[in-house]
């Protein structure tokens, strides 16, 4: 049983996973969608991660307003997934179901509700327990009464964070794009997919895709000079390619799968058929954080893939027909006919993106020292978790990788096992396929094979471990995830 103060570690963890959820977006485990191709999920920058010690408090919840996040979040879907097929081509959503758990601070489901365009109900425990929930903030992909379905599940803290269900309605949005609307496309289940990136962070590629976004945005604001836009576009794009091409093939799949489900889920915020054409380009524009600076490149490829799918919308209206079958980002095939054309530097967007990865580095500094000190000690246990069984998603603030090796910070993720619940709580990981590894404290033990933990990073209860050494006799503790 869990003491007051892994309860309240554990409510940290539902805080982290609800803040750091989107940086996974699309980015589940299940064995047909890659895990982290996909938001929502990466290595996007976040706010509100510092000086949190646990002690978050919460007021629950009533029935009453858990019903009033519902009603909200159906009201997105009925009035938005009937139109799927206009946004994208064969992307009929009437046909799909969310289905909804509430979670205790436990992590048990204490109900659920089934939303589709039609509207909603709650769930009898008899239709519930069967299901499986992911963890809070979290989605995975399902089946219910014969429909395909995204599972997603919430608690009161999700809830406070979200109480009109608008980050859950495009959770819910751009999953069922990976899960059941990319078949054309080759989908990967490895981590090093090019979402990790050399640490410290080179602030120079963040600039030339800084500026490749920056002249998207002004094509799309401003039709009548998009053309000019569009060339110096190009410029930035082909001095990218050619610089980092590392980087460039690294990130190709990622840009397609994400900004594809990016596209759709943007636009079913608010697409309707009765929109203006100059409605729909203030709320296309309105739907972005035009500021925001990205850390890796496949944070970046969602929004300007986005943006190339609207400004493909203007200029080649037939584009979406073979725009997955030709497994080419949305960038390429736009800027495809258009000749660069070489544009300055724009030194105020340089020196804030040169002065934003200098912080990041920075904190990266800080989150990965747990790993520093692990490898200088060799007497310092870790956790090896094969996850390949798992269909739940996670969060991560950044992956990097050092000295060759793939590191996640801020990790966050819950694990059933088959003794019990693994909880990984904003510690530095090691990535490897579908291995996970994190240091442990020092005077780790296991009892019989099973080990519980309650420390700032990890919380096991009673799960089932295999102890064994690496070559030098470092401990490990090997555990396999069932989902």
């Amino acid at each position: 049983m869990a003491t007051s103060s892994s309860r309240r570690r554990l409510v940290r963890f539902i805080f982290l996973s609800g803040v750091l959820s989107i940086l996974v977006a699309g980015c589940t485990s299940a064995s047909e969608t890659p895990e982290v191709t996909q938001s929502s999920t990466s290595s996007v920058e976040i706010s509100g991660l510092d000086g949190l010690d646990g002690n978050i408090d919460v007021p629950p919840a009533s029935d009453a307003d858990y019903a009033a996040t519902i009603v909200a979040f159906a009201q997105r879907v009925s009035d938005h997934w009937p139109h799927a097929s206009k946004v994208w081509p064969g992307a009929d959503y009437t046909e799909h179901v969310a289905v909804v758990f509430r979670l205790n601070n436990e992590g048990s489901v204490v109900t659920a509700w089934a939303v589709d365009f039609q509207g909603s109900h709650e769930l009898q425990p008899e239709e519930t327990k069967q299901l499986i929930a992911p963890p809070p903030g979290g989605y995975s992909p399902g089946e219910f009464n014969g429909r395909t379905a995204v599972f997603l599940s919430i608690d009161d803290l999700n809830r406070a964070k979200d109480p009109d269900g608008e980050e859950l309605y495009r959770f819910a949005s751009h999953e069922l794009v990976h899960f059941y609307h990319q078949p054309d496309l080759d989908q990967r289940g490895e981590e090093s997919d090019g979402r990790s990136q050399d640490y410290p962070i080179d602030p120079e590629p963040r600039v030339m895709r800084r500026m490749i976004y920056h002249n998207l945005l002004s094509a799309y604001e401003n039709p009548d000079r998009a053309q000019e836009h569009l060339e110096h576009a190009k410029f930035w794009q082909e001095k990218w390619q050619q610089t980092y091409p590392a980087e460039y093939q690294g990130v190709r799949h990622s840009d397609l799968v994400e900004g594809h489900a990016r596209y759709v889920e943007y636009l079913l915020t608010f697409y309707r058929p009765d929109l203006s054409p100059e409605q729909f380009r203030q709320r296309a524009i309105q739907v972005l954080n035009k500021d925001q600076v990205f850390s890796a490149a496949d944070m970046e490829g969602y929004e300007i893939n986005y943006l190339a799918g609207l400004l493909l919308d203007s200029l080649q209206p037939a584009w979406k027909d073979d725009a997955l079958r030709n497994q080419t980002p949305f960038i390429e095939t736009l800027l495809q006919p258009f000749n660069a054309k070489e544009q300055e530097l724009d030194s105020q967007l340089d020196e804030q993106v040169n002065k934003d990865i200098e912080e990041i580095n920075s904190g990266i500094a800080e989150s990965i020292k747990p790993l520093e000190a692990a490898e200088k000690d060799t007497s310092i246990p870790y956790l090896v978790i094969d996850k390949s069984a798992s269909e739940s998603s996670f969060g991560a603030e950044h992956f990097i990788s050092i000295d060759g090796k793939e590191v996640a910070t801020t990790f966050v993720a819950s694990y059933q096992t088959d003794g019990g619940q693994l909880v990984i709580l904003g510690a530095p990981v090691y990535m490897r396929g579908d291995q996970i590894t994190v240091p442990l404290p020092k005077d780790t033990t296991d009892q019989d094979g099973r080990l519980d933990i309650d420390s700032d990073s990890v919380i096991a209860t009673n799960i089932e471990v295999d102890k064994t050494n690496d070559p030098d006799g470092r401990i490990l503790y090997l555990v396999k995830v069932v989902n």
